[in-house]
């Protein structure tokens, strides 16, 4: 008699099967953004107000799922400094809002120069975004409550509404009919080069991360630099340089959320997964020897003692 078992797939069938599935989804993904990128290009040459709302929307919505996304799953997470970066990005698109509704020709606050306002929230924003990636990347790995971490963004958003806002001490971006600032363009040029800090960073502490979490951090880092180079030489609000530094925007942010979703909920399935997989095939190799055991012996049964002998 023995031991049937079901398992009868190869290993190279196994490892072929994500493979295939990992070229599907980059196609359907590339062919989504070449569908995106044309269909917000047209959407821009009628209507560049209405293309800005739903840019800005997009990564802001994006934003939010973030954050939620890396809040709620705290607890099981294991890396405070994800869930830094989720709360990083909620407020960065907290001002991303303020600076949809402050816009040129929006007409939601009665403001005096609304196109150096929102300009001005956009750097604020940018700023943000850019000092915490290279924080996360910097702090890695590192225990901190995330309670705090919220408040003190919120601190930090307060105060940074109210320069603009209030006291009005944030420096001009933008004047109507010269266009950016000098601290404008100094701005976006040291937010690169934050950028590009913590893109060296990220090679360099490649080990703590996983493969493609890195590819997609990396790539989102990417987009962001060439978003906020395209900031650097727009003359008007509704210039073709302003439209591919929104697109590249939406890219960074949706390159960080699918690295941030990777980490906190792909990546630690698929390794209870590999983690069944090993123990189910150890079962199995049991059952195999249990198997050839017994259709060794026949039908007989063998008492032996400590040492082996047949009693």
């Amino acid at each position: 008699m023995g031991l049937q078992s079901n398992q009868s797939a190869h290993p190279g069938e196994l490892s072929a099967e994500p493979e295939q599935s990992q070229k599907s989804w980059t196609l359907s993904h590339g062919l989504f953004a070449a569908a995106f990128v044309a269909g917000f290009y047209f959407l821009a040459l009628h209507n560049f107000l209405a293309f800005h709302i739903l840019t800005e929307m997009l990564s802001i919505v994006v934003a939010a799922a973030l954050f939620l996304l890396v809040w709620h799953g705290r607890r099981f997470i294991g890396n405070n400094s994800l869930v830094a970066l989720g709360v990083a990005f909620f407020f960065a698109g907290f001002i991303d809002l303020m600076h949809i509704l402050t816009y040129k020709e929006m007409g939601v606050f009665q403001l005096e120069d609304p196109a150096n306002a929102a300009t001005q929230l956009w750097i604020a924003a940018r700023w943000l975004e850019s000092l915490s990636l290279l924080a996360f990347i910097w702090l890695m790995g590192r225990s901190f409550r995330p309670v705090i971490v919220l408040w003190g963004y919120a601190v930090v958003t307060g105060l940074l509404l109210w320069t603009i806002f209030g006291s009005r001490v944030f420096p001009d971006c933008f004047v109507e009919g010269s266009g950016l600032t000098a601290f404008k363009v100094g701005s976006e040029y040291a937010i690169c080069l934050i950028l590009a800090c913590a893109l060296v960073l990220i090679f360099r502490r490649k080990q703590e991360l996983d493969p493609a979490v890195q590819k997609l951090l990396a790539a989102g880092i990417i987009a962001a630099i060439v978003s906020e180079l395209a900031f650097t030489f727009y003359v008007s609000v509704y210039g073709l340089s302003n439209l591919i530094g929104h697109i590249f925007k939406i890219v960074s942010f949706y390159l960080v959320y699918l690295a941030l979703v990777r980490s906190s909920l792909t990546r630690p399935y698929q390794t209870l997964f590999r983690e069944l997989t090993a123990a189910r095939q150890a079962l199995q190799r049991k059952v195999t020897e249990l198997d050839t055991i017994l259709e060794a012996t026949a039908d007989g049964i063998l008492a032996v003692d400590e040492n082996g002998k047949v009693l």
